[in-house]
């Protein structure tokens, strides 16, 4: 015990603590580690750890340079091809033949040898074999979930062409590491480039860059200049989206890939800085699709072939390599309905060799099955030898008012109130009258022929497709709403031009005939989003390969899906309704007509309870892929209730002869026109709509007034209007703003920015809808 004096002379004694043995420390031993320090290894632990990593690592490269042979080269890309079939199994086409011509390194330019290093390996006679930082970044990307990434020096990427697959993952990774370096040590880099330039894909079936050049340029590769090198250093990257003949929607991402090539070439003087300054982008040859995809085949395989690369199910490379049969989604039948349907009507209406304004008219359309998802038939022109751009799975036709039932699904499915704070229903009045400004945006639309409306409902504004209305009710609904249900329904997230401005639910943009067809299909289906599928089952070798499941998700809910879809039905329905040539199919069916500006591009859009189909209907020109303005077509005013509801209605007839006509139901029920009971006598052709017990009834279709104008739903009796509302009226809105509206710019996406809005639709009658022989769409029925 150790002794010591108090302050106050006091004895105090502690207990006597030993050093700790061979530490020498202070009394009291060494220091306890708390808290979080406890969980930091030591430091000499650390460096034992450090150490024997390193050295499993080196072993592990040891074992695998020792393991991995140099295997022999894939020959199964050279004889093969594939096998296209129907959904019952029969054949579409065969296709795949590989076109190849491998050629001696002197046999191709030096401005195509160096255009290729510009855009994958601009060190490659300096660099090793083997681009550690790459891998690193594949596997930290594959390890964590990120994108899947696979770059490479171009001695890892003729391993990958030439001895392994085009599979992304770290065993393939790993085994490309080892013989990478034994191919370094074996080959010149002459010899690894030549290889490589050899065995690399382009697109249009073509391997190597002397069939490449034939492909493209219809050269011999020896005669490639810097610019059309350049061009196909640029396809290397994504030899099907940089094709600027076959996709020319993605025209301006080739263009800026191809400069950052020709940068490289300048950057490493391969180019003189005037050279540069003066090189012009090479236009390629067109695309000549082989004769097996002549007719409707050309359409089905594309279509198939985009689903399968959109999904990553192959990659292109391996399509083109062939071995494989592709069981697609398609119905025999219904397709050779819908290409019949289309012909059939254009024939009978079009003159394009005595009316210049017939000329270049274009089709896209596809139907899908409801309750499935699967896509029973598309229509993408008339050839596809001919004309190999697919119009129904093309992404740059504006949607129209098309869109305007995904902002109603918005304000019903987010219970949105209107300016009042009502909740707002199919019976909700707003103000319909031309150029009326959207609360908060002042965004003032047209209606067609510069009409007003007065208070008009929801309901009645979808029949006769009043824009006013449906910029009021998107911004009440908020328009990031109306954006995410249209994607929720399922418009791709990256649509063009679906952005949430005031002019989205007019259908400024431009989803796929394909897109429109899924979208309504899950309206149909009450609510349950089945992503359009093409491909049943893929199998190589013998062996299935997987194939992306649909998982049946609920977009919207069923009361909110039946609701718009009892809408829809008066579009068909009502006499004054834009859709009304629909009505012909004697058959139970909703849907929406859509016009854009200079009526650019019309649409129809409906469904019956079993299919889903959509037609969009363009001009275009032929060379710079221009919309062109359709003011009439066959010598009558065109619009989504003219030839695109005809090419639907002939379609469904054929497409669903010998099946029931069902009935559309409601297990759900459907929102009440504010109060109103709504009950119909029965849908055109159909049984009588009888909802479940326990759901409000839908609404007695509203008489005809002195002159055909139906009242609104909500009008006192009497036929009596209600007096306009102050300021803060349904629909958030200020009072109409007595002057002109503001003018419209044209909405076409090749001549604009994003975001700018149709000038109105043109399928509302724009004349008085009673006055007899006045509707130039009445065909005698």
């Amino acid at each position: 015990m150790r002794v010591r004096r108090g302050s106050r002379g006091r004895e105090k004694t502690r207990p006597f603590h030993r050093p700790a043995r061979g530490r020498g420390g202070p009394p009291g031993g060494p220091k306890k580690r708390e808290g979080w320090r406890r969980l930091v290894p030591r430091r000499r632990t650390a460096l034992w750890c450090a150490l024997g990593g390193t050295l499993a690592f080196i072993g592990a490269l040891v074992a695998g340079y020792f393991l991995v042979d140099v295997p022999d080269p894939n020959e199964h890309a050279t004889s093969q091809g594939n096998v296209w079939e129907y959904a019952d199994g029969s054949v579409i086409a065969r296709t795949g033949a590989v076109n190849r011509n491998s050629v001696p390194l002197d046999a191709m330019s030096k401005a195509a040898q160096q255009a290729t290093l510009a855009a994958e390996h601009r060190d490659f006679y300096k660099d090793p074999a083997i681009s550690v930082p790459a891998i690193a970044r594949a596997v930290a990307a594959n390890v964590t979930g990120g994108t899947r990434q696979g770059g490479s020096t171009i001695t890892q990427q003729f391993v990958k062409n030439h001895y392994l697959t085009q599979d992304i993952s770290l065993t393939r990774k790993f085994k490309e590491l080892f013989i990478a370096v034994k191919v370094g040590q074996r080959m010149s880099k002459d010899d690894i480039l030549q290889s490589y330039l050899n065995t690399n894909y382009y697109g249009r079936g073509a391997y190597g860059i002397q069939a490449a050049a034939q492909a493209y340029y219809g050269v011999n590769a020896a005669d490639l200049n810097a610019e059309q090198g350049a061009y196909l250093a640029t396809l290397l990257n994504a030899p099907a989206l940089y094709d600027v003949k076959k996709n020319p929607r993605y025209r301006d991402r080739a263009l800026a890939r191809w400069t950052y090539v020709m940068d490289g070439m300048a950057d490493k003087d391969w180019l003189t800085p005037a050279e540069r300054a003066t090189a012009r982008f090479p236009e390629p040859l067109d695309f000549k699709p082989s004769a097996g995809q002549a007719g409707q085949a050309g359409y089905l395989i594309d279509a198939a072939r985009q689903y399968l690369l959109a999904h990553k199910t192959v990659t292109e490379a391996e399509l083109e390599a062939g071995g494989f049969t592709i069981r697609t989604t398609f119905d025999k039948r219904r397709q050779d309905a819908l290409a019949q349907s289309v012909t059939s009507e254009l024939g009978a209406t079009l003159r394009p060799d005595t009316r210049k304004g017939d000329e270049n008219v274009r089709v896209g359309a596809a139907s899908v099955d409801n309750a499935t998802g699967n896509v029973l038939a598309v229509y993408g022109g008339p050839d596809y030898v001919k004309q190999y751009v697919n119009d129904a799975t093309r992404r740059d036709v504006q949607a129209g008012s098309t869109f305007k039932p995904f902002a109603l699904a918005a304000a019903l499915e987010e219970k949105a109130k209107d300016g009042n704070g009502r909740p707002i229903t199919p019976g909700s009045l707003y103000d319909g009258d031309n150029g009326y400004a959207v609360r908060e945006t002042g965004y003032r639309p047209g209606n067609q022929g510069q009409r007003d409306y007065g208070r008009v409902s929801v309901r009645r504004a979808m029949v006769q497709s009043v824009n006013t209305v449906f910029t009021q009710l998107a911004q009440d609904a908020g328009l990031r709403n109306v954006r995410g249900t249209s994607v929720a329904l399922g418009l791709p997230d990256d649509t063009p031009e679906l952005a949430a401005v005031p002019s989205l639910p007019l259908g400024v943009a431009t989803p796929s005939a394909v897109d429109m067809a899924g979208a309504y299909a899950t309206l149909a289906n009450h609510g349950l989003r089945n992503a359009p599928r093409m491909v049943d089952r893929l199998t190589a070798a013998g062996a299935d390969r997987h194939v992306p499941e649909v998982a049946e998700e609920r977009a919207v809910s069923a009361r909110t899906a039946d609701t718009v879809t009892d809408v829809l039905r008066d579009v068909v329905d009502d006499p004054e309704g834009t859709g009304r040539a629909a009505k012909e199919l004697g058959r139970a069916s909703a849907g929406k007509t859509g016009t854009t500006n200079e009526k650019k591009s019309v649409w129809y859009v409906g469904y019956t309870p079993q299919i889903s189909t959509s037609v969009a209907l363009f001009r275009e020109a032929p060379v710079t892929h221009a919309k062109l303005a359709m003011d009439t077509l066959g010598g009558e005013s065109v619009g989504g209730g003219t030839l695109p509801a005809r090419i639907w209605t002939a379609y469904n007839r054929t497409a669903l002869e010998g099946e029931p006509a069902e009935r559309f139901t409601a297990p759900g029920g459907v929102v009440p026109d504010g109060g109103q009971v709504k009950k119909k006598t029965g849908p055109s052709g159909g049984p009588e709509h009888k909802p479940k017990r326990g759901t409000t009834p839908p609404e007695q279709p509203a008489p005809k007034r002195p002159g055909g104008k139906a009242p609104d739903p909500q009008s006192p009796p009497g036929g009596k209007q209600p007096p306009p509302p102050p300021t803060g009226s349904p629909g958030g809105t200020p009072p109409n703003d007595p002057g002109k509206p503001d003018p419209t710019p044209d909405p076409d996406p090749t001549g604009g920015g994003p975001g700018k809005p149709e000038e109105g639709d043109r399928d509302g009658p724009g004349r008085n809808p009673g006055r007899p022989g006045n509707d130039p769409w009445n065909r005698g029925s």
